[in-house]
Order: structure tokens, then sequence, then C-alpha cells
């Protein structure tokens, strides 16, 4: 009697191994193993912001989009282009951590006051001062040899602009300022 039970629960298990393995190899399992792996890739990455390491190719479909919400109730010209320097470097390395090859959002920045006229100008005048060209390069302005910040804000000014996009370009490898 008892080989009788132990010999149905070895066939059940062989049983259950192999349907599971039908159901990875024919894809199901796979995408949800794919999602699970991904997922805690980014997050332990971002444990470890020091060591950027691009996520494997298969992660390319998983990583979702976020564009994440800034509100400013600063208007000194000097305090919100460090501000806007600060996030087009973060969606810099955001876009290199995630490995993401693709155009992306990574902040919207919403303005609750009038600003005291940032320029692509004084965004790389910060850029140069606090960071000497090292995170990203700006050559419209002398700050390295590459055009890594796309400058497209209505008449080049943030002044009365209630909401400017950070996002990555990827045809130009560059980080794009939408306003």
């Amino acid at each position: 009697m008892k080989s009788l039970a132990l010999e149905t629960i070895v066939v059940t298990i062989i049983a259950i191994v192999g349907m599971m393995s039908f159901l990875y190899l024919t894809g199901f399992f796979k995408n949800i193993s794919n999602w699970f792996y991904c997922n805690v890739f980014v997050k332990i990455q971002s444990l470890f912001s020091a060591y950027q390491i691009s996520a494997p190719e298969v992660c390319k479909d998983y990583i979702k989009e976020e564009v994440e919400v800034v509100r400013v109730d600063e208007s000194d010209e000097k305090i919100v282009s460090r501000l806007i320097l600060a996030h087009i470097i973060a969606c810099w390395n955001i876009a290199e951590i995630k490995g993401l090859n693709r155009d992306h959002g990574c902040y919207e920045i919403h303005f609750n006051r009038f600003v005291d006229g940032v320029t692509e100008e004084s965004v790389t005048k910060v850029l140069i001062e606090e960071d000497m060209c090292k995170s990203i390069e700006n050559s419209d302005y002398g700050c390295g040899a590459r055009d890594q910040i796309l400058w497209k804000v209505e008449n080049g000014i943030i002044r009365d602009q209630e909401i400017i996009l950070i996002r990555y370009n990827s045809r130009e490898n560059a980080i794009e300022v939408i306003g």
C-alpha cells in the first residue's frame, strides 16, 4: 500500500514537471519568468547605481516607461538651471542603466511661478561650473565635443512655460528639453 502511494506521488511529480516544461517551451512561463527577471534586475541595479550595467536585451520589452512629474516652486534662474540640469543628467543615467535605446520621456517639470529666463546657455554654465562636463556634454556652448542637450524650448527661453518635458532621443543619443 505504501509503495503504491509513493509511486503515485512520483508519477504525479513527473507529470507536473513535464507539463511545466511544455508550458515553458511554448512561451507561457517564459514571458512570466522574463518579466520577473527584468523587474528584479532593474530594482537591484538601482540599488547599485554606481555600477551602471545595461539591461539585458531580453528586458527591453519588459521595462516600462514612466514619466515622473516634478513640481517646481522656484523662479531664480540659477536654481532652476541647476534643477533642470540635474534632471537632464538623471534622464541620461536612466537611459544608460536601463539600456533603453528608444525614445522615452523621463521628467515632466511643472513650474508654479514664472521663471527668470532660463536658457540652454545658463544650464550649460552650471554644467561647466559644477560638473566640468563629465556627466553629459553640450558642444553648443563649449562643454565637450558632442551636443547631448537638445534645447527645443519656445524662443529658447524658459520664462512663462508652465510645463517642460525632458526626454531621451535615441536617434541623436541626446536629451531633449521641450517646452
